[in-house]
């Protein structure tokens, strides 16, 4: 089975074959993911011996989309992967930056100052809430 899943902090793909070392990583991770909500996303498709379906969950700190694939009723794919943090949404609509800004403005912020304002704001927000 191949196996890989995005966490809070890294990306890791990992080559599992034995039940054994399925358990163990589950084991291993299963506490601190807590994934929960678990959704078929879309009809599952089959095609001789062989299902494939997308799904849909979240974790303690995420949503994620995965991929599932069975051959002969046993899993030989199983994907998973972090599609939004919880804490972290991403920006839509009025939210959203808006972008250049035309004509002179003597106050207007450079790229660089805004970026810089930007990344002291993640910092202090990621601290406040470690």
């Amino acid at each position: 089975m191949l196996l890989a899943r995005l966490s809070g902090v890294y990306l890791e793909s990992k080559n599992l074959r034995s039940k054994e070392e399925i358990q163990a990583m589950l084991d291993a991770t299963l506490a601190n993911t807590q994934p929960t909500q678990w959704q078929l996303d879309g009809e599952a498709s089959e095609n001789g011996d062989t299902v494939e379906a997308w799904f849909t969950f979240k974790t303690a700190i995420a949503s994620g989309k995965g991929y599932l694939r069975l051959i002969n009723g046993k899993c030989w794919t199983l994907l998973t992967t972090m599609q939004a943090l919880d804490d972290f949404p991403e920006p839509r609509n009025h939210h959203r930056p808006k972008g250049a800004e035309h004509g002179a403005n003597k106050q207007r912020e450079t790229w660089l100052e805004a970026a810089s304002g930007k990344k002291r704001s993640l910092v202090t927000r990621a601290s406040l809430t470690a």
